[in-house]
């Protein structure tokens, strides 16, 4: 939003924040320096909507995606609700949230919205249930929103993550599904005639969870859910940064369209960390 980061965080009941990103010092946000940290209201009911990623539309209205309710809102209400089979299952649901300006229509924009996918976690669900065994893909939601209404019915658009799969058993190789490395996608941007999506890759939770987390990475897909080129591997950046790579990396947004994105980890506020990563050439 201009010159501001807007986050959300799930516990904050209707609420989402803006900090002030002008005259940055370092390519490596910190939320430490005074002022810069603002709270701001979008829903006046108390109720827990677990705010998952939040958008700007070029109007300057703000839209949130609330996973609890599986729908999309803004000050003014509910603006969609989504299917119920994209509700949360076992701690998998509505993560990740994008939209841009319909070109050459006034008024209205494109919106995609991202329903995680990856390993369920098995102590979630009912005793009944026998823990899975595969991981979900994810599936991004697309629709138009054309002021304030959605004038028809949404696309789902399952991403292919075959290839990328076979890849995290190259790079971190633990066996079959569910002791490998399997991506679930927490967010997206819009890029060009597709997404960039931001992708973690984990194993099924255990008794030991110190090395539940893999590599995380960036990867670019078309509008059919097909990848683009190879992942983009954001350890060596972070590294540089002197970022944290085992954090928990929830959302994507840009920072210089087309050259440079910001991530931002999902932690506690004093340990939230937001790295400025510069995409690959070429893409």
């Amino acid at each position: 939003m201009g010159n501001k980061l807007l986050i959300v965080a799930d516990g904050d009941l209707g609420n989402y924040y803006e900090y002030d990103i002008t005259d940055l010092r370092s390519r490596h946000i910190v939320f430490s320096e005074a002022g810069r940290l603002h709270s701001k209201q979008i829903i006046e009911a108390k109720l827990h909507v677990d705010f998952e990623s939040i958008d700007v539309l070029a109007d300057g209205e703000v839209i949130v995606l609330s996973e609890r309710l599986r729908s999309l809102v803004s000050d003014k209400g509910t603006i969609i609700s989504y299917p119920s089979r994209f509700g949360e299952y076992a701690q998998a649901g509505l993560e990740g949230l994008a939209s841009r300006p319909t070109p050459g229509e006034r008024g209205s924009y494109d919106i995609a919205v991202l329903w995680e996918g990856g390993y369920p976690i098995a102590r979630f669900l009912p005793a009944e249930i026998a823990p899975p065994t595969r991981a979900l893909r994810p599936v991004v939601i697309l629709h138009t929103l054309v002021n304030g209404v959605v004038p028809k019915p949404s696309k789902e658009v399952v991403l292919n993550t075959d290839s990328l799969s076979k890849w995290v058993d190259q790079k971190e190789p633990k066996g079959q599904e569910p002791h490998a490395f399997r991506f679930r996608a927490p967010d997206l941007v819009w890029h060009r005639d597709g997404f960039i999506v931001l992708l973690s890759s984990v194993r099924m939770p255990s008794s030991d969870d110190s090395n539940r987390y893999g590599p995380a990475v960036l990867q670019r897909f078309d509008l059919s859910g097909e990848p683009i080129g190879q992942p983009f591997e954001l350890a060596p950046q972070l590294k540089s940064l002197k970022v944290p790579v085992n954090k928990n990396w929830e959302g994507l947004a840009w920072y210089e369209p087309g050259k440079t994105l910001m991530l931002v980890n999902d932690d506690d506020r004093n340990d939230a960390h937001v790295p400025l990563i510069d995409i690959p050439l070429g893409w």
